[in-house]
């Protein structure tokens, strides 16, 4: 759920912490990258958020994998660099921003057929999902596509005409 950025201040400081780590790793520095993963954990410890000990938990593994090169590694490398893995890292941030409000009215108008809500729990959300996850991934594709991708390009021509008017020292 979109919420203000500041109150997730401590997530996103953990996702840079792993990911230097993941560097550090790549780089044979495994004393630096077992400090950050360990100053990450510190700090994920502090959230009380079991799904994020989870996560976290997930990724120190995947980075020990990772470390030490084995046939798992590489394998997990396989499938996380295919062309749908990087597809959903894209529209990653869209979604989160989207999600919500595709969620909400789809199953406001749900709520109103008394077929829907007498069905069970599990097939209720299955149907939900069925609905809003093509609806949600197709606006975030658009969104990446349309919105995030054609600000990346004009970010990088603005600073691309700075860089050239900065006078040289």
């Amino acid at each position: 759920m979109a919420s203000f950025l500041g109150f997730k201040i401590s997530v996103f400081l953990i996702g840079m912490l792993l990911a230097e780590a993941v560097f550090r790793v790549r780089n044979e520095e495994t004393e630096q990258a077992a400090i950050l993963m360990g100053l990450a954990g510190v700090i994920c410890g502090l959230q009380d958020n079991r799904l994020l000990m989870v996560l976290y938990a997930g990724l120190v593994i995947c980075l020990f994998v990772k470390s030490e090169r084995s046939g798992v590694a590489r394998a997990l490398n396989r499938i996380f660099e295919t062309k749908e893995f990087k597809f959903l890292g894209d529209i990653s941030y869209p979604v989160y921003l989207t999600h919500q409000l595709i969620l909400l009215p789809v199953c406001a108008v749900m709520a109103r057929y008394a077929w829907v809500t007498g069905l069970s729990p599990a097939v209720r959300f299955l149907l939900s999902v069925g609905i809003i996850m093509p609806l949600v991934l197709c606006l975030s594709h658009l969104i990446h596509h349309y919105v995030e991708m054609l600000g990346i390009q004009a970010g990088k021509r603005v600073l691309r005409g700075q860089a050239q008017q900065t006078p040289a020292l």
